[in-house]
């Protein structure tokens, strides 16, 4: 779904923003304590650990008090390293 279709279908919501970047970049920051709820879709699992560590600890920075944090990822099989070991972003799958 495209994000002008997200905002229309959810237009009601007058306080809702969607956006769609490279959340990896260093060019991309949102204020920090301003977002309440942030959804990824599918993109944990495209990302190196670092990547992963990385991005978390933006993502808690931006997150309210009591914000919520949404991971979605949809493969199914567990991910190993060169070395054989469960990497850092399925553990617990």
């Amino acid at each position: 779904m495209e994000i002008s279709q997200n905002e229309f279908l959810n237009e009601h919501f007058n306080n809702l923003t969607f956006q769609c970047a490279d959340v990896t970049s260093p060019n991309f920051d949102i204020s920090p304590d301003s977002v309440d709820l942030i959804f990824s879709n599918c993109l944990v699992m495209d990302l190196s650990d670092k990547e992963v560590e990385n991005l978390a600890e933006r993502m808690v920075k931006w997150l309210t008090v009591g914000g919520f944090l949404f991971l979605r990822e949809s493969y199914s099989h567990q991910l190993f390293d060169s070395q054989g070991k469960t990497t850092l972003h399925t553990l617990g799958n």
